[in-house]
């Protein structure tokens, strides 16, 4: 995989390439099954005062854009260093208050349901260098400070403003050591990292808010002496307590952007996947952004924008992916959002880049729940990825080269007329004539240097027909059950699949993923620890190949 993923990032660094001058095959696979989709998001992070600087009507104008028709689903913020500036001080909620207004702006769209806090810092004070930026490390003496002020705004976001934090990630980059720079940071080795994930955690559990997912290790990159793989996670799983705290992978892509610019080697995706799949993790693609390598309104941008999430989805098995911003201001920073402000003359608008409606090509078409499945292209320059969700099947095809594809997919069971929506250098996302589909396949025409959307109903009953037909998937065992820490849960598989294990409160939020990736045939075990959670019923739910069963669980205390 590490030789696949060179090839595929290479082979972008020169566009303008030799064309191609045969017709392509693109061949979708429904009996492959990969990642179930979590989501896509970016974050407001670093740019919340600059939006209340702008006109309201243009905000609201912003808003509509990155909360509604983008599609994300996904709200990453950040608890500032700022909330308390001095040791024992009180706590500022003042200079928290143009966040919780982008989350109620975002929450009222009706598309996020899903928050989860990046810290960049702690507060000055509790490091050792009494600094909010410019790295430093959080002081041994502070690390259960540290752990009461992430839960008393974990908690008092929920009680005093009705706002839901779903994950934490305590430290972000914590490899690098931001010495040089002028924003909120703190440099953290593996070890501190991995000290204060337990102490954090314990906290949380004696706070009651253990359904808080801790996302480790948000390093810039995978590989390298300060990669999340290399570095942080070995130690982090080496500790059975830190271990039971990380609830899932999180991961920058700055690695596979090193590649793409010719300044380093390809990160090891595939040891990230092995890592996951070997703990029950999932993994989440945190950030990533373009910082001026490009013009914004360049389509080339668009397409390595897409380049990057194509390789995270196919390459890491990501569940979600993240643009860094969602918003910048171009007018007092380098082009770096999604959606920026813009000045002509003495005229604001917004600048509405070719990554905008890339990113939107997946995050408003592949919805949450869906499931990547097999996709292949015999066309080095023309990627493809595919996802099955609620009857249809949506494919997302682009093509780098300067020349027009003609382009055949092999397809089973389309049961109607396909929707195609695209974005190259002359359209954003614009929705094309429907294509006749022809049964088990059509043909079309992909333009050059373009990004595209095939949506495809499909007849669900003669999907996996031989692979439903054999004797049901079981649930074997939940034991013990009721349990007062950790139920060890065994199932059933007649023929090796794609699982997904999640346990539910009796509200329905979920609580926790056990298992998302593939397993073998036969007997299967992971364990459900529910040190962290509160006595109650828990519903566990076991997803393969389009069927599904569920269990109560009855956590004792």
């Amino acid at each position: 995989m590490p030789s696949k993923h060179h090839t595929l990032l290479s082979s972008i660094l020169i566009l303008l390439i030799v064309s191609i001058a045969y017709p392509a095959t693109i061949t979708i696979n429904q009996n492959i099954e990969y990642q179930t989709i979590e989501g896509w998001g970016a974050s407001s992070n670093f740019s919340e005062s600059s939006l209340f600087r702008i006109p309201e009507a243009l905000r609201e104008e912003l808003f509509d854009l990155i909360f509604d028709d983008l599609g994300t689903n996904i709200l990453c913020i950040r608890l500032y260093a700022t909330f308390q500036g001095r040791e024992n001080g009180a706590y500022n909620w003042g200079v928290m208050e143009d966040q919780r207004e982008i989350i109620n702006s975002a929450l009222e769209r009706g598309n996020i349901d899903n928050i989860w806090l990046k810290v960049s810092s702690p507060p000055g004070w509790m490091k050792d260098n009494n600094d909010d930026a410019h790295a430093g490390h959080l002081l041994e003496e502070h690390y259960q400070t540290y752990a009461d002020y992430l839960s008393y705004y974990i908690r008092h976001m929920e009680s005093d403003y009705d706002i839901h934090i779903d994950a934490v990630s305590i430290f972000n980059e914590p490899g690098w050591e931001h010495n040089n720079v002028d924003y909120e940071s703190t440099s953290t080795t593996p070890d501190e990292y991995r000290d204060v994930l337990k102490v954090v955690g314990r906290t949380f559990e004696e706070d009651e808010i253990g359904d808080v997912v801790f996302m480790c290790p948000e390093s810039g990159h995978i590989t390298g002496n300060r990669g999340c793989l290399s570095a942080y996670l070995p130690v982090i799983l080496a500790d059975s307590i830190a271990a039971n705290y990380l609830g899932r992978i999180s991961t920058h892509q700055y690695g596979d952007y090193s590649l793409l610019y010719g300044m380093g080697d390809a990160d090891d995706w595939e040891g990230l996947v092995e890592l996951g799949d070997e703990n029950n993790l999932n993994i989440w693609e945190t950030e990533i952004f373009f910082g001026g390598a490009l013009e914004s309104d360049d389509i080339y941008e668009g397409l390595y924008t897409a380049l990057l999430i194509h390789t995270a989805l196919t390459n890491g098995n990501v569940s979600a992916w993240h643009y860094w911003h969602y918003y910048w201001n171009a007018i007092e920073n380098n082009s770096t959002g999604i959606v920026e402000i813009v000045q002509e003359g003495r005229e604001r608008s917004l600048g509405v880049y070719p990554r905008y409606y890339v990113m939107k090509q997946w995050a408003k078409n592949v919805p949450v729940g869906s499931i990547r499945i097999g996709a292949s292209s015999d066309a080095d320059s023309l990627y493809v990825t595919a996802f099955r969700n609620n009857g249809q099947i949506t494919i997302v095809a682009f093509n780098h080269t300067g020349d027009d594809i003609e382009t055949t997919f092999e397809c089973e069971e389309i049961a109607g007329n396909i929707r195609c929506i695209r974005t190259t250098e002359n359209e954003n996302y614009q929705e094309q004539n429907e294509i006749n589909s022809e049964g088990d396949g059509f043909q079309t025409n992909i333009s050059a240097h373009s990004v595209n959307t095939f949506i495809i109903p499909i007849n669900e009953e003669g999907v996996n027909d031989n692979i439903n037909t054999i004797e049901k998937y079981s649930l074997l065992s939940c034991y013990p059950n009721p349990f007062n820490a950790v139920a060890t849960i065994g199932y059933n598989l007649p023929a090796a699949t794609y699982v997904r294990l999640s346990v539910y409160n009796t509200e329905g939020r979920l609580i926790q993923t056990l298992t998302n990736g593939w397993r073998m045939v036969g007997e299967n075990q992971t364990a459900f620890n529910g040190r962290s959670l509160p006595t109650g019923m828990y519903i566990l739910r076991l997803d393969a190949n389009n069927l599904t069963q569920t269990k109560k669980l009855l956590l004792m205390k």
